[in-house]
């Protein structure tokens, strides 16, 4: 039977009593939908707490959807059926991809399968036309990084020998635009001067193996010397080495490594290091990686907060809802009856918030866009993974929620009656939420603290050079290299653009700062050791103009800078001075160059120029030979020192390069302080985040906590006026309260802060765990002050109204 009691015009209490039908639990259903929509269509704290619930569970599921597709090769449509892990071969502390020399022993002794990986361009003929090709090496292993072919078959490109028939895959893209997505198994490119078979078709979904890259053409690792483009025994360090194993990996590098050093193929300073990065250096997933795992952890902490802030809703307004509960078990509902009720509510409750999450989902992408500037969004694709996932925290949610409302009705008890005051369970539940809601301010407040003072850190770092009123010209870069004879282009180019008003100094470099534009010259020493370490002689080569260090603000600590007039001198870094010639004059410090004859060709090394840290202030200095540039190849960048905006230094630049023949094209200026900005968006845009989270939550918590002492002390209005008129002192209630928080607050507050340096673990550590003990203890203390002060104002106010609740 159902009995509908009126509450107010348009609501009505639906109340239960005896068995029902199934048409009667039908009309049950949808007159309890009717109530619960009645009840809150206007109620701002329902619909803003759902919304609050919401937004951190699709933010989180955006975070998560780039944790499982940027940072895994899901990217490059790979379904790897075994673990791909990426090895480094650390020699000192110049990292570089695994010798080529150890692929076998890692074959033999560990049953470990090496794959190389790179990127280049090569020159596609046809006919009498030349094309510029993206071209992605690798040695092979396509089946087992679960790469199926379009066409064709990846047989003769698994781990082919150099001495074989070229064979390449083509991308489904270039097969579509090039060849109409005609059978083209068989036919023949050619390829820097070398005739390639097609053997496959790339699949649809497939862009390249390195993220944010495209790849028109994928080659075997192994015909690099073929086409021109390497030694094989030399690795550049843009090369990616991974291992391809179904075991866990760390205890077979352990024992390699000791068999390695035991038969002396490796030396003790020598080591490998794994991650789990695909597509990118291990720097940049690591980096990205803890920014996400920041995000992820700021995003489960508006989570917390959301949760509790539904909690303080359902706290708030208890009381119109235990009004409308018991009446209706007076007028004869059974609890399975009312327990019916509260599920189907429940039920709407979650049905809202994955609606909303849904909806708040494609936002999100645009929000975390702007958190993370560096890294695409990920598309709006309602998978099975995705649903999946946030199926799963909706379970975490609805378990909370559950928890919330069973606690609501089972501990909180209400009278129907005049002159009721605050139960045990409510004043219980609200000092909870009091406590819950600043400790994770305090939380928040210490994270907060933390970013700032890294953020601060990081600032104060020193770059190895000046950054005042620089500026870098880019060019068009040349992907071929050519045929080039030693000129005056270099030097009167730099001498046309100092003669400008607006031009202080202008130099030119091969490898600019803050930009990824790098190139390697294989260098030894005058006994035959690889410069940059034993297995590996190429090092980073900076072509110059003599003037560089002195634009730059790069101190030389010995010797001289270079001069226009002889190539076969070279300035080194601090770091490879202090490697290999630390115990010598520099008079008789010498490297050697291998010629295109064999010749190895000696050359002097005439200064030693202070590190520099070329990217990133916090990153490993990087060694590098400073070398004048004989002439202009079209892989140079212009530096100019000048206070003269980005538009006419663009124009002055043009204008100078139509006086004289280069292969410069289209000229382009960025000013170095808007590099900078560019690389600190993204920590900025993170502390920019906590900072605005971390204020949310505190105005939040001291809102809450102004409303919620003042609605304690309005329903024991009252109580505390009777007591204060029989003779009770204000600081005995006060006191007496504020004893009963702090018999849950303390004991959180404690058990939290020993929990805190376990959270704190991916920011980088500038505090000992005991001063961020101190720190969140103490912005708890100053918490627990405020709740003093506002019991403290609110019993003297009822004191000076306690006529009126006497009345």
């Amino acid at each position: 039977m159902m009995l509908a009691s009126p509450l107010k015009p348009r609501e009505f209490c639906v109340c239960l009593t005896g068995d029902l039908s199934q048409m009667a639990k039908s009309k049950l259903v949808a007159d309890l939908l009717q109530n619960w929509w009645l009840r809150h269509k206007t109620s701002a704290g329902t619909w803003l707490s759902l919304w609050l619930v919401s937004l951190p569970i699709a933010l989180l599921l955006q975070v998560w959807a780039i944790q499982n597709t940027y940072l895994s090769p899901g990217f490059a449509a790979l379904n790897p059926s075994v673990t791909v892990t990426q090895i480094v071969h650390q020699q000192g502390t110049a990292p570089s991809p695994l010798a080529s020399y150890l692929v076998k022993e890692f074959k033999q002794r560990a049953q470990l399968t090496v794959v190389y990986e790179k990127m280049r361009w090569l020159k596609w003929s046809e006919a009498d036309q030349e094309h510029e090709v993206a071209a992605s090496f690798i040695s092979g292993g396509f089946n087992a990084l679960g790469v199926k072919p379009a066409l064709g078959s990846f047989v003769a490109m698994e781990f082919p020998a150099a001495d074989t028939q070229l064979q390449v895959a083509i991308s489904y893209q270039f097969w579509t635009s090039h060849f109409q997505q005609k059978n083209v198994i068989g036919h023949t490119l050619m390829l820097n001067g070398k005739l390639a078979l097609i053997a496959a078709v790339m699949p649809e979904r497939f862009v390249s193996f390195r993220s944010e890259q495209h790849a028109d053409l994928v080659v075997p690792f192994s015909f690099l010397p073929l086409l021109g483009l390497a030694d094989a025994d030399q690795l550049s360090p843009d090369v990616f080495s991974y291992l391809l194993h179904n075991s866990p990996l760390s205890p077979q590098l352990a024992q390699l490594e000791v068999e390695l050093k035991n038969e002396a193929l490796l030396f003790d300073d020598e080591s490998f290091t794994t991650s789990a990065a695909f597509g990118m250096s291990v720097r940049q997933f690591e980096t990205i990686k803890a920014r996400l795992g920041l995000l992820s952890q700021l995003f489960m902490g508006l989570l917390v907060f959301s949760l509790l802030a539904f909690t303080s809703h359902i706290a708030s307004a208890s009381d119109k809802r235990l009004n409308e509960m018991s009446l209706r078990k007076m007028l004869g509902a059974t609890s399975a009856q009312l327990g019916y009720q509260r599920h189907l509510e429940m039920l709407i409750i979650l049905s809202l918030v994955l609606v909303f999450s849904l909806l708040l989902f494609w936002p999100c992408a645009s929000l975390l866009g702007l958190m993370l500037p560096d890294i695409p969004a990920t598309e709006f694709e309602l998978s099975a993974a995705k649903l999946r996932v946030l199926l799963q925290l909706l379970l975490v949610v609805s378990l909370v929620i559950s928890l919330i409302l069973y606690a609501q009705h089972r501990w909180t008890q209400h009278s129907l009656g005049r002159g009721a005051t605050v139960s045990k369970a409510e004043k219980m539940q609200t000092f909870v939420l009091l406590a819950a809601l600043f400790v994770l301010s305090s939380g928040a407040l210490t994270y907060s603290s933390q970013l700032l003072l890294q953020q601060w850190r990081y600032s104060q770092l020193d770059r190895g050079y000046n950054t005042e009123q620089l500026s870098i010209v880019t060019f068009d870069f040349p992907k071929f290299g050519g045929t080039y004879f030693v000129n005056k282009l270099p030097s009167l180019l730099i001498s046309n653009l100092m003669a400008t008003a607006e031009i202080q100094q202008a130099a030119l470099t091969s490898t600019p700062v803050l930009h990824p534009a790098a190139s390697y010259v294989t260098f030894y020493t005058s006994t035959g050791a690889a410069l940059t370490g034993r297995n590996n002689a190429q090092v980073l080569t900076n072509h110059i103009s003599p003037n560089y260090f002195e634009l730059m603000g790069i101190e030389l600590l010995q010797g001289e800078s270079l001069n226009w007039d002889n190539y076969w001198q070279v300035v080194i870094s601090e770091s490879l001075w202090q490697q290999h010639f630390k115990d010598i004059p520099l008079s008789q410090a010498q490297i050697t160059q291998t010629m295109n004859d064999g010749e190895r060709r000696a050359i002097q090394v005439v200064g030693v120029a202070k590190d520099i840290h070329r990217i990133n202030p916090d990153d490993p200095v990087t060694p590098i030979v400073y070398r004048v540039t004989p002439t202009i190849t079209g892989q140079e960048f212009i530096v100019l020192k000048s206070t003269a905006s980005v538009e006419p230094l663009q124009q002055l630049v043009q204008q100078e390069l139509s006086k004289l023949d280069t292969t410069l094209q289209n000229p382009k200026v960025i000013s170095v302080s808007d590099l900078i900005r560019q690389q600190q968006a993204p920590q900025l845009a993170l502390l920019s985040t906590s900072l605005v989270l971390t204020l949310v939550v505190l105005v939040s918590s001291l809102l809450f906590c102004l409303n919620a002492v003042s609605l304690l002390t309005r329903k024991s209005a009252r109580e505390l006026a009777l007591r204060l008129t029989l003779g009770a002192r204000r600081r005995q209630l006060v006191l007496k309260e504020l004893f009963t928080l702090s018999v849950i607050y303390l004991p959180l507050v404690l058990s939290t802060a020993l929990a805190l340096p376990d959270w704190f673990t991916r920011l980088d550590r500038i505090i000992s765990n005991s001063a961020i003990y101190l720190l969140f203890i103490g912005f708890n203390l100053i918490f627990l002050l405020f709740i003093l002060v506002v019991l403290y104002l609110s019993v003297r106010k009822i004191k000076h109204q306690s006529w009126q609740y006497l009345q």
